[in-house]
């Protein structure tokens, strides 16, 4: 299931579920409005909170989905028939990442939706991501595949094989833009330092499929939800490499609230 919520924290479209739910909720007034178009697995409230970007014909691994512009009351505006059904909009709202179309990835202007590029070869693309200081994109595919382009896709800057080879469901860059979380298959959720994509920690504790990842806002903890229908959360800080005493001549002494060692 997918959830976009509006610029102004009042509504909430959601895509997806079981069985499938195509709709926005009011949160001041309870109300739902509801959408019988084709299914789909992405949403996105466009800037200003009066349209939403949805995937189209796309729900699990389709690859040939469209992505459609609607207005609040599901009323088609635009199309990109050629976008591949999953999004994502850039921080700043003038950048949409779309995907998979065949094997590429493609990015388009806001508001007027004119291509800025693509990507051919990453693979089956369904997890998108742009870092928050706009510098960095990201994919995660099927095929498992986890690969780092600069921001207007114009390079490739990193890729690797995660996740054991199988299904990444999604990605998402810290606030400071420095690190990318990535979940899947596996049941794991697994940190990568930006740009090479170096691994950081693997997280484990789900017990299926891990579906959704996002950091909090001040970076220190992870959230993950998957198929085990569980939320969890996690310490994302860095581990601070650990200090060595050698030539101790006695066991060591802790304060009564641990905040202390006495060494000898």
């Amino acid at each position: 299931m997918a959830l976009s919520v509006d610029p102004v924290g009042e509504r909430i479209a959601i895509e997806g579920g079981e069985p499938t739910l195509s709709g926005w909720l009011d949160l001041r007034s309870g109300s739902w409005t509801t959408n019988r178009g084709t299914t789909s697995r992405s949403v996105a409230w466009a800037p200003g909170g009066t349209k939403l970007l949805r995937g189209s014909r796309n729900y699990l691994f389709e690859t040939n989905g469209a992505v459609e512009l609607v207005d609040r009351k599901y009323r088609p505006v635009a199309e990109l028939p050629l976008a591949g059904g999953c999004l994502t909009f850039s921080s700043d709202g003038t950048r949409v990442l779309t995907g998979p179309w065949r094997d590429s990835i493609k990015l388009w202007s806001w508001p007027d939706l004119a291509p800025l590029g693509s990507a051919a070869g990453v693979g089956t693309a369904h997890a998108l991501a742009f870092s928050p200081d706009g510098r960095w994109l990201a994919a995660g595919t099927r095929e498992g595949r986890l690969i780092l382009f600069d921001g207007l896709l114009r390079s490739r800057v990193a890729e690797l094989s995660a996740h054991g080879k199988g299904v990444i469901w999604s990605v998402a860059f810290s606030p400071d833009s420095k690190r990318l979380a990535s979940v899947g298959n596996d049941q794991t959720v697994r940190t990568w330092s930006v740009p090479l994509l170096t691994p950081e920690q693997v997280y484990r504790g789900h017990r299926s499929e891990v579906w959704a990842v996002l950091w909090s806002p001040d970076g220190r903890q992870l959230l993950s939800a998957g198929k085990d229908m569980t939320i969890r959360i996690w310490e994302a800080e860095r581990a601070k490499a650990p200090e060595r005493v050698t030539n101790l001549v006695q066991a060591p002494l802790f304060s009564g609230d641990e905040k202390y060692i006495a060494l000898r």
